[in-house]
């Protein structure tokens, strides 16, 4: 049988290619395997994001109703709302006491502590700080008496020149100008002249005038004024000096912005001052500021007239509030203008041994003012427009609260900066009534748990003397209409 041979040259090609072949599959088969884990190693990255980003979108708000009664009407002075206050521990969320303090200028509180634990994100702030503004801010003193004047209709500049002058004269008869001062209008000239005479007080209460045949007045006349004229240029002189010191340091310690100086006024006529109807001097700038006792038209001059000597464009408007007769002011912040209490702002809660200065009506937009404050306006005066929320102070300090998403970031901030500063006071506020209403409901009930956890944070991140077992929650009476939620934090 013919055996057919391959020679050995072919041999050794044909075991050559096939060991070739065998390389090529191997390498093809260990290419295939490592695509294999670099594909796994790729899909799975996703897989992390999406898991990181699923846990850190964390949102909680629900919706809430809640009902507070405006103050009763106690006076016909001005004042403010009545206080509550209630506290609470954190280990069992259910201990409530109340204490109602009522005043003729104070809003009702309430104050209470629980216990939670959530995460919230870093918060943001509009506050114009130093660092924003190089430049110091600072301004010519404006003349308080042309500055008044000038939102009143010229028509009427020559009878309030005349008014004022008399009183500043001491006249017991002072003439005015022909034709200018209907008889329905002479008691708001009157009014005029306390509002143009805001160092010291010493028109009497009562006056008596005459007309013409045409049914204007021609003459004012008191019988006395309450002080002699040498004591009412000593009151005059003495807070002059008052006002010029107060302001030269506001203008050394605040120099970037005009915000931060009105607020330093209103924590000088908040501390210094208490509330005192019937007071000797309580409706002058120097009762405010030298004797410490005023109603509002004493801390309204006073806060007008430290205004002015910063160089603030600034006007004191007179109204009404459910409780009678008011005065509060508008003040032209970093050209923002805002309407302002600063009686309202200072809050005296005596039963629980502190007080503090709110700034609740501080910048408010003429529509939240308007909530419980009405504008006279006597004369033909007339205000600026506020209807900008850039000049609230809770929107310049990164407190203020427009959806549901921001409410974590903000309290956060809120109670970060206290701690920061050492501030017992935490405010926030929020946009409109039904957010408010929704987020103080979940805070109930939840036993304001956020709360606690951001008491916690503040404790260890930034001051280790935060108490974080327990807080005042400070719910003013007509906290409904102002949106705003307050409590005050504790410290070792």
């Amino acid at each position: 049988m013919n055996k057919r041979y391959v020679p050995m040259g072919i041999k050794n090609y044909i075991g050559i290619l096939c060991l070739a072949c065998c390389i090529a599959i191997s390498a093809a088969g260990l290419a295939a395997c490592n695509e294999g884990k670099s594909g796994s190693s790729s899909s799975a990255a996703p897989a992390t994001t999406t898991a990181a980003t699923t846990s850190s979108a964390t949102t909680t708000i629900t919706s809430a109703t809640t009902t507070t009664e405006k103050p009763e009407p106690t006076t016909t002075t001005t004042s403010s709302p009545s206080a509550t206050t209630t506290t609470t521990e954190e280990p069992t969320l259910t201990t409530t006491t109340t204490v109602t303090t009522t005043t003729s200028k104070k809003p009702t509180s309430t104050t209470t502590t629980s216990s939670v634990t959530t995460t919230t994100s870093s918060a943001t702030t509009t506050t114009t700080t130093a660092a924003e503004k190089k430049d110091p801010v600072y301004s010519e003193p404006i003349d308080p008496y042309a500055n008044q004047l000038k939102y009143f209709p010229e028509k009427y500049h020559g009878a309030i020149n005349a008014i004022v002058d008399g009183v500043n004269s001491f006249n017991t008869e002072i003439y005015l100008p022909p034709n200018t001062i209907r008889t329905d209008e002479v008691t708001h000239l009157y009014e005029m002249m306390r509002l143009f005479t805001p160092y010291a007080n010493a028109a009497p209460s009562a006056f008596r005038y005459s007309y013409d045949s045409e049914g204007y007045a021609k003459v004012i006349s008191f019988d006395s004024y309450t002080i002699t004229k040498s004591e009412y240029e000593r009151q005059e002189k003495v807070t002059k000096e008052k006002i010029a010191e107060i302001v030269a340091y506001a203008n050394k310690t605040y120099p970037y912005s005009q915000f931060e100086k009105a607020l330093y006024f209103q924590r000088v006529l908040s501390d210094s001052c208490r509330y005192a109807d019937g007071a000797e001097n309580d409706q002058s700038a120097y009762g405010c500021l030298i004797d410490g006792e005023a109603v509002c038209s004493g801390y309204s001059k006073a806060f007008y007239l430290l205004c002015c000597q910063a160089g603030i464009d600034a006007t004191m408007v007179v109204g009404d509030t459910a409780e009678g007769p008011h005065m509060w002011v508008m003040a032209k912040l970093d050209g923002k203008w805002g309407y302002i209490d600063p009686t309202w702002n200072d809050h005296d809660l005596s039963p629980k041994g502190f007080s503090y200065t709110s700034y609740n009506y501080f910048g408010l937009t003429e529509r939240d003012f308007a909530k419980d404050h009405t504008s006279c306006l006597p004369l033909g005066m007339t205000v600026p427009n506020a209807g900008s929320v850039e000049a609230c102070y809770h929107a310049r300090t990164g407190c203020y609260i427009t959806s549901a998403k921001e409410v974590s970031k903000i309290f956060r901030h809120a109670v970060y900066t206290a701690a920061e500063k050492g501030e017992d006071i935490v405010t926030v506020r929020f946009s409109d009534a039904k957010l408010y209403k929704e987020q103080k409901q979940l805070l109930e009930d939840s036993s304001y748990s956020m709360i606690y956890s951001m008491l916690r944070g503040a404790k260890s991140e930034v001051n280790s003397a935060v108490v974080p077992t327990s807080f005042t929650l400070i719910s003013l009476a007509n906290d409904p209409d102002l949106c705003v939620f307050t409590f005050r934090i504790k410290y070792n």
